[in-house]
Protein backbone atom coordinates (compact mmCIF):
# COMPACT_ATOMS: atom_id res chain seq x y z
CA UNK A 1 0.00 0.00 0.00
CA UNK A 2 1.22 3.47 -0.85
CA UNK A 3 0.71 5.92 2.02
CA UNK A 4 1.13 9.64 1.36
CA UNK A 5 1.79 11.75 4.46
CA UNK A 6 0.88 15.39 3.92
CA UNK A 7 1.99 18.24 6.17
CA UNK A 8 2.51 21.99 5.88
CA UNK A 9 6.27 21.73 6.59
CA UNK A 10 8.73 19.49 8.40
CA UNK A 11 10.89 21.67 10.60
CA UNK A 12 12.07 20.37 13.99
CA UNK A 13 9.13 20.02 16.37
CA UNK A 14 7.01 17.52 18.25
CA UNK A 15 4.46 16.85 15.50
CA UNK A 16 7.21 16.63 12.91
CA UNK A 17 9.16 14.10 14.98
CA UNK A 18 6.02 11.98 15.36
CA UNK A 19 5.45 12.00 11.59
CA UNK A 20 9.04 10.92 10.98
CA UNK A 21 8.73 8.15 13.59
CA UNK A 22 5.62 6.79 11.88
CA UNK A 23 7.17 6.82 8.42
CA UNK A 24 10.43 5.21 9.55
CA UNK A 25 8.64 2.69 11.77
CA UNK A 26 6.10 1.37 9.25
CA UNK A 27 6.80 -2.07 7.81
CA UNK A 28 8.51 -1.30 4.48
CA UNK A 29 7.40 -4.64 3.04
CA UNK A 30 3.74 -3.72 3.41
CA UNK A 31 3.83 0.09 3.11
CA UNK A 32 5.50 2.42 0.65
CA UNK A 33 5.62 5.81 2.36
CA UNK A 34 6.16 9.17 0.76
CA UNK A 35 5.85 12.73 2.07
CA UNK A 36 4.28 15.85 0.62
CA UNK A 37 5.25 19.14 2.30
CA UNK A 38 2.59 21.47 0.98
CA UNK A 39 4.41 24.72 1.78
CA UNK A 40 7.99 24.23 2.98
CA UNK A 41 10.50 21.52 3.84
CA UNK A 42 12.74 21.65 6.91
CA UNK A 43 15.33 19.70 8.89
CA UNK A 44 13.05 16.67 9.42
CA UNK A 45 12.22 16.60 5.69
CA UNK A 46 15.94 16.63 4.91
CA UNK A 47 16.57 13.77 7.34
CA UNK A 48 13.80 11.66 5.79
CA UNK A 49 15.23 12.31 2.33
CA UNK A 50 18.66 11.12 3.52
CA UNK A 51 16.98 7.93 4.72
CA UNK A 52 15.59 7.33 1.24
CA UNK A 53 12.00 8.47 1.85
CA UNK A 54 10.59 10.33 -1.19
CA UNK A 55 9.85 13.90 -0.07
CA UNK A 56 8.24 16.57 -2.26
CA UNK A 57 7.92 20.27 -1.42
CA UNK A 58 5.26 22.05 -3.49
CA UNK A 59 5.58 25.59 -2.12
CA UNK A 60 1.82 26.21 -1.95
CA UNK A 61 0.42 28.49 0.74
CA UNK A 62 -3.26 29.19 0.00
CA UNK A 63 -6.05 26.81 -0.90
CA UNK A 64 -8.32 29.73 -1.84
CA UNK A 65 -6.30 30.30 -5.03
CA UNK A 66 -7.53 28.19 -7.98
CA UNK A 67 -4.04 27.95 -9.46
CA UNK A 68 -2.65 26.39 -6.29
CA UNK A 69 -5.56 23.98 -6.06
CA UNK A 70 -4.88 22.88 -9.63
CA UNK A 71 -1.13 22.48 -8.95
CA UNK A 72 -1.89 20.15 -6.05
CA UNK A 73 -4.50 18.28 -8.12
CA UNK A 74 -2.00 17.64 -10.91
CA UNK A 75 0.61 16.38 -8.44
CA UNK A 76 -1.84 14.02 -6.73
CA UNK A 77 -2.97 12.63 -10.09
CA UNK A 78 0.63 11.99 -11.12
CA UNK A 79 1.47 10.40 -7.75
CA UNK A 80 -1.47 8.16 -6.78
CA UNK A 81 -1.73 6.62 -3.34
CA UNK A 82 -3.99 4.21 -1.48
CA UNK A 83 -4.15 6.29 1.72
CA UNK A 84 -3.66 10.00 2.25
CA UNK A 85 -2.60 10.54 5.87
CA UNK A 86 -2.85 14.28 6.63
CA UNK A 87 -1.25 16.09 9.58
CA UNK A 88 -2.28 19.52 10.87
CA UNK A 89 -5.15 21.76 9.83
CA UNK A 90 -3.76 23.51 6.75
CA UNK A 91 -2.34 20.44 5.01
CA UNK A 92 -5.30 18.37 6.18
CA UNK A 93 -7.89 20.71 4.68
CA UNK A 94 -5.92 21.46 1.51
CA UNK A 95 -4.94 17.92 0.56
CA UNK A 96 -8.19 16.20 1.53
CA UNK A 97 -10.22 18.79 -0.35
CA UNK A 98 -8.22 18.29 -3.55
CA UNK A 99 -7.64 14.58 -2.89
CA UNK A 100 -11.37 13.92 -3.09
CA UNK A 101 -11.39 15.30 -6.61
CA UNK A 102 -8.21 13.39 -7.47
CA UNK A 103 -9.89 10.08 -6.61
CA UNK A 104 -7.78 9.00 -3.62
CA UNK A 105 -9.51 5.95 -2.07
CA UNK A 106 -8.93 6.54 1.65
CA UNK A 107 -8.27 9.46 3.98
CA UNK A 108 -6.84 9.56 7.49
CA UNK A 109 -6.28 12.80 9.36
CA UNK A 110 -4.08 13.11 12.43
CA UNK A 111 -5.04 15.71 15.04
CA UNK A 112 -1.96 16.52 17.11
CA UNK A 113 -3.46 19.18 19.40
CA UNK A 114 -6.62 21.07 20.36
CA UNK A 115 -6.39 24.26 18.35
CA UNK A 116 -7.80 27.00 20.58
CA UNK A 117 -7.59 29.58 17.77
CA UNK A 118 -9.99 27.66 15.49
CA UNK A 119 -12.57 29.98 13.94
CA UNK A 120 -16.05 28.94 12.84
CA UNK A 121 -14.89 28.49 9.23
CA UNK A 122 -12.22 26.06 10.40
CA UNK A 123 -14.75 24.02 12.34
CA UNK A 124 -17.15 23.96 9.39
CA UNK A 125 -14.38 22.83 7.03
CA UNK A 126 -13.25 20.06 9.39
CA UNK A 127 -16.79 18.83 9.98
CA UNK A 128 -17.51 18.74 6.24
CA UNK A 129 -14.27 16.95 5.39
CA UNK A 130 -14.82 14.45 8.22
CA UNK A 131 -17.77 13.07 6.25
CA UNK A 132 -15.27 11.88 3.64
CA UNK A 133 -12.50 10.86 6.07
CA UNK A 134 -12.18 7.22 7.10
CA UNK A 135 -10.44 7.71 10.45
CA UNK A 136 -9.52 10.70 12.60
CA UNK A 137 -6.52 9.92 14.80
CA UNK A 138 -6.34 11.88 18.05
CA UNK A 139 -3.11 11.91 20.07
CA UNK A 140 -4.95 11.90 23.42
CA UNK A 141 -8.41 11.54 24.95
CA UNK A 142 -8.30 15.26 25.62
CA UNK A 143 -7.84 15.97 21.90
CA UNK A 144 -10.55 13.43 21.05
CA UNK A 145 -13.01 15.21 23.34
CA UNK A 146 -12.15 18.53 21.70
CA UNK A 147 -12.65 17.08 18.21
CA UNK A 148 -16.07 15.73 19.21
CA UNK A 149 -17.33 18.52 21.46
CA UNK A 150 -15.80 21.67 19.94
CA UNK A 151 -15.66 20.69 16.26
CA UNK A 152 -18.77 18.51 16.23
CA UNK A 153 -17.29 15.40 14.60
CA UNK A 154 -18.85 11.98 15.09
CA UNK A 155 -16.95 10.17 17.88
CA UNK A 156 -17.25 6.92 15.93
CA UNK A 157 -14.88 8.34 13.32
CA UNK A 158 -12.20 9.03 15.92
CA UNK A 159 -9.55 6.82 17.49
CA UNK A 160 -6.95 7.64 20.13
CA UNK A 161 -3.37 6.68 19.27
CA UNK A 162 -0.81 7.91 21.78
CA UNK A 163 2.44 9.26 20.37
CA UNK A 164 5.63 7.29 20.72
CA UNK A 165 9.11 8.88 20.81
CA UNK A 166 11.55 8.86 17.95
CA UNK A 167 13.94 6.67 19.93
CA UNK A 168 13.72 3.77 22.37
CA UNK A 169 16.67 3.90 24.79
CA UNK A 170 17.42 0.84 26.88
CA UNK A 171 18.25 2.76 30.04
CA UNK A 172 20.22 5.52 31.69
CA UNK A 173 23.83 6.07 30.58
CA UNK A 174 26.68 5.12 32.90
CA UNK A 175 27.23 7.76 35.60
CA UNK A 176 30.81 8.39 34.52
CA UNK A 177 29.70 8.98 30.93
CA UNK A 178 26.98 11.34 32.10
CA UNK A 179 29.43 13.25 34.31
CA UNK A 180 31.90 13.69 31.46
CA UNK A 181 29.18 15.02 29.18
CA UNK A 182 27.95 17.42 31.86
CA UNK A 183 31.41 18.84 32.38
CA UNK A 184 31.76 19.34 28.64
CA UNK A 185 28.74 21.66 28.79
CA UNK A 186 29.98 23.52 31.84
CA UNK A 187 27.50 21.98 34.27
CA UNK A 188 28.88 21.93 37.85
CA UNK A 189 29.36 18.50 39.44
CA UNK A 190 26.48 17.63 41.74
CA UNK A 191 23.94 19.98 40.14
CA UNK A 192 20.39 18.75 39.64
CA UNK A 193 19.76 19.25 35.91
CA UNK A 194 16.27 20.31 34.85
CA UNK A 195 15.53 20.16 31.11
CA UNK A 196 12.75 21.60 28.98
CA UNK A 197 12.43 20.50 25.34
CA UNK A 198 10.01 22.79 23.52
CA UNK A 199 9.78 25.52 20.92
CA UNK A 200 10.37 28.97 22.41
CA UNK A 201 6.81 30.25 21.98
CA UNK A 202 4.35 31.75 24.49
CA UNK A 203 2.30 28.58 24.94
CA UNK A 204 5.24 26.52 26.23
CA UNK A 205 5.56 28.64 29.38
CA UNK A 206 9.28 29.45 29.40
CA UNK A 207 8.64 32.80 31.09
CA UNK A 208 6.94 31.04 33.97
CA UNK A 209 9.74 28.47 34.10
CA UNK A 210 12.47 31.11 34.37
CA UNK A 211 10.64 32.85 37.22
CA UNK A 212 10.18 29.52 39.00
CA UNK A 213 13.79 28.50 38.45
CA UNK A 214 14.91 31.83 39.91
CA UNK A 215 12.87 31.02 43.01
CA UNK A 216 14.48 27.60 43.20
CA UNK A 217 18.02 28.96 42.97
CA UNK A 218 17.31 31.41 45.79
CA UNK A 219 17.08 28.50 48.23
CA UNK A 220 18.76 25.67 46.28
CA UNK A 221 21.68 26.97 44.20
CA UNK A 222 22.83 23.52 43.05
CA UNK A 223 20.68 23.35 39.93
CA UNK A 224 21.09 23.93 36.19
CA UNK A 225 18.35 24.50 33.61
CA UNK A 226 18.77 23.27 30.03
CA UNK A 227 16.48 25.03 27.53
CA UNK A 228 16.45 22.91 24.38
CA UNK A 229 14.75 24.38 21.35
CA UNK A 230 14.47 27.65 19.47
CA UNK A 231 11.79 30.10 18.48
CA UNK A 232 10.72 33.75 18.36
CA UNK A 233 11.09 34.29 22.12
CA UNK A 234 14.73 33.26 22.42
CA UNK A 235 16.26 36.76 22.68
CA UNK A 236 13.54 37.84 25.10
CA UNK A 237 14.03 34.77 27.29
CA UNK A 238 17.80 35.14 27.34
CA UNK A 239 17.38 38.78 28.38
CA UNK A 240 14.96 37.73 31.11
CA UNK A 241 17.47 35.19 32.45
CA UNK A 242 20.10 37.94 32.64
CA UNK A 243 17.67 40.31 34.39
CA UNK A 244 16.87 37.61 36.97
CA UNK A 245 20.63 37.06 37.40
CA UNK A 246 20.27 33.34 36.68
CA UNK A 247 21.88 33.31 33.22
CA UNK A 248 25.00 31.50 34.53
CA UNK A 249 22.75 28.57 35.53
CA UNK A 250 20.59 28.51 32.39
CA UNK A 251 21.92 26.99 29.15
CA UNK A 252 20.07 27.82 25.93
CA UNK A 253 21.15 25.06 23.54
CA UNK A 254 19.11 26.01 20.46
CA UNK A 255 17.69 23.32 18.20
CA UNK A 256 19.14 19.87 18.83
CA UNK A 257 18.76 16.72 16.75
CA UNK A 258 20.13 14.43 19.49
CA UNK A 259 17.53 15.04 22.21
CA UNK A 260 18.24 11.58 23.65
CA UNK A 261 21.84 12.57 24.46
CA UNK A 262 20.69 15.71 26.31
CA UNK A 263 18.14 13.71 28.29
CA UNK A 264 21.01 11.40 29.23
CA UNK A 265 22.64 14.20 31.26
CA UNK A 266 19.35 15.38 32.80
CA UNK A 267 17.70 14.57 36.10
CA UNK A 268 14.20 15.96 35.53
CA UNK A 269 12.23 16.99 32.42
CA UNK A 270 9.62 19.77 32.49
CA UNK A 271 6.85 20.96 30.18
CA UNK A 272 5.10 24.05 31.64
CA UNK A 273 2.59 24.55 28.79
CA UNK A 274 0.11 27.36 29.41
CA UNK A 275 -2.89 27.18 27.06
CA UNK A 276 -2.97 23.83 25.29
CA UNK A 277 -0.97 20.63 24.85
CA UNK A 278 -2.16 17.73 22.74
CA UNK A 279 -0.12 15.17 24.66
CA UNK A 280 3.45 16.25 25.40
CA UNK A 281 5.94 14.27 23.31
CA UNK A 282 8.89 15.72 25.23
CA UNK A 283 7.54 14.20 28.45
CA UNK A 284 7.14 10.80 26.80
CA UNK A 285 10.70 10.95 25.48
CA UNK A 286 11.91 11.79 28.99
CA UNK A 287 9.97 8.85 30.44
CA UNK A 288 11.50 6.58 27.81
CA UNK A 289 14.87 7.77 29.07
CA UNK A 290 13.93 6.94 32.66
CA UNK A 291 13.43 10.51 33.89
CA UNK A 292 10.78 11.87 36.26
CA UNK A 293 8.67 14.63 34.73
CA UNK A 294 6.90 17.84 35.76
CA UNK A 295 4.03 19.21 33.68
CA UNK A 296 1.01 21.45 33.85
CA UNK A 297 -2.46 20.14 34.42
CA UNK A 298 -3.66 20.96 30.92
CA UNK A 299 -4.70 19.15 27.72
CA UNK A 300 -3.28 15.64 27.39
CA UNK A 301 -0.48 16.08 29.96
CA UNK A 302 -2.49 14.44 32.80
CA UNK A 303 -2.78 11.37 30.56
CA UNK A 304 1.02 11.18 30.59
CA UNK A 305 1.76 12.16 34.20
CA UNK A 306 0.13 10.45 37.14
CA UNK A 307 0.77 12.88 39.98
CA UNK A 308 3.25 11.59 42.55
CA UNK A 309 3.72 8.36 40.58
CA UNK A 310 5.93 9.16 37.59
CA UNK A 311 6.08 12.91 38.11
CA UNK A 312 4.32 15.99 39.39
CA UNK A 313 1.45 18.05 38.01
CA UNK A 314 1.12 21.79 38.64
CA UNK A 315 -1.47 24.41 37.61
CA UNK A 316 -0.52 26.35 34.45
CA UNK A 317 0.94 29.79 35.12
CA UNK A 318 1.55 29.14 38.83
CA UNK A 319 5.22 30.01 39.43
CA UNK A 320 5.08 29.17 43.13
CA UNK A 321 3.69 25.68 42.51
CA UNK A 322 6.29 25.01 39.83
CA UNK A 323 9.10 26.20 42.13
CA UNK A 324 7.80 23.90 44.88
CA UNK A 325 7.70 20.93 42.46
CA UNK A 326 11.25 21.61 41.28
CA UNK A 327 12.42 21.95 44.88
CA UNK A 328 10.89 18.61 45.78
CA UNK A 329 12.62 16.92 42.84
CA UNK A 330 15.96 18.60 43.58
CA UNK A 331 16.04 17.60 47.24
CA UNK A 332 14.69 14.05 46.98
CA UNK A 333 16.95 11.93 44.80
CA UNK A 334 15.25 8.70 45.86
CA UNK A 335 11.88 10.01 44.67
CA UNK A 336 13.43 11.07 41.39
CA UNK A 337 14.80 7.59 40.81
CA UNK A 338 11.51 5.93 41.82
CA UNK A 339 9.43 8.20 39.58
CA UNK A 340 11.87 7.76 36.70
CA UNK A 341 11.61 3.98 36.91
CA UNK A 342 7.83 4.13 37.06
CA UNK A 343 7.82 6.53 34.12
CA UNK A 344 9.77 4.04 32.06
CA UNK A 345 7.21 1.35 32.95
CA UNK A 346 4.30 3.61 31.94
CA UNK A 347 6.09 4.43 28.71
CA UNK A 348 6.41 0.75 27.86
CA UNK A 349 2.75 0.13 28.76
CA UNK A 350 1.16 3.09 26.92
CA UNK A 351 3.54 5.20 24.87
CA UNK A 352 6.11 2.97 23.19
CA UNK A 353 7.14 3.64 19.61
CA UNK A 354 6.30 0.07 18.63
CA UNK A 355 2.82 0.43 20.15
CA UNK A 356 2.12 3.57 18.14
CA UNK A 357 3.27 1.90 14.93
CA UNK A 358 1.10 -1.19 15.59
CA UNK A 359 -1.96 0.99 16.09
CA UNK A 360 -1.29 3.01 12.92
CA UNK A 361 -0.77 -0.15 10.88
CA UNK A 362 -4.01 -1.61 12.27
CA UNK A 363 -5.87 1.44 10.95
CA UNK A 364 -4.27 1.04 7.53
CA UNK A 365 -5.07 -2.67 7.48
CA UNK A 366 -8.71 -1.92 8.26
CA UNK A 367 -8.86 0.39 5.26
CA UNK A 368 -7.24 -2.25 3.07
CA UNK A 369 -9.93 -4.74 4.11
CA UNK A 370 -12.59 -2.22 3.10
CA UNK A 371 -10.96 -1.86 -0.33
CA UNK A 372 -10.72 -5.62 -0.74
CA UNK A 373 -14.42 -6.05 0.04
CA UNK A 374 -15.32 -3.39 -2.52
CA UNK A 375 -13.22 -5.12 -5.17
CA UNK A 376 -14.78 -8.54 -4.42
CA UNK A 377 -18.29 -7.12 -4.59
Amino acid sequence: MTVLHTVEDLKIGGMERVIASIIIGLDPVRYASRVLCVTRGGAVADELSRRGVPVTVLGLDNYHRPGQLFSLYRWLRKNPCHILHAHGYFAGAFTRLVGLRAGIPHFVTHVHSAYIDYKMRHRCMEKLLSLHTDRIICVSRSVQDWVVDAVGIDRGKTVVVYNGPGFDPEGRPDESVSLTRRRAHGIPDGDTVFTVVASLTPNKGHHVLLESFSGLLAVYPGATLLVIGDGPLRSELEARARLLAIDRKVIFTGLQNDVEAWLGISDVCLLPSQFREGLGLALIEAMAAGLPVIGTRIGGIPEVITDNENGLLVPPGNTEALTHAMMRMARDRDSRIRMGRRGREIYEEKFSLSGMIRNIEAIYEGLQEISDRVVRS
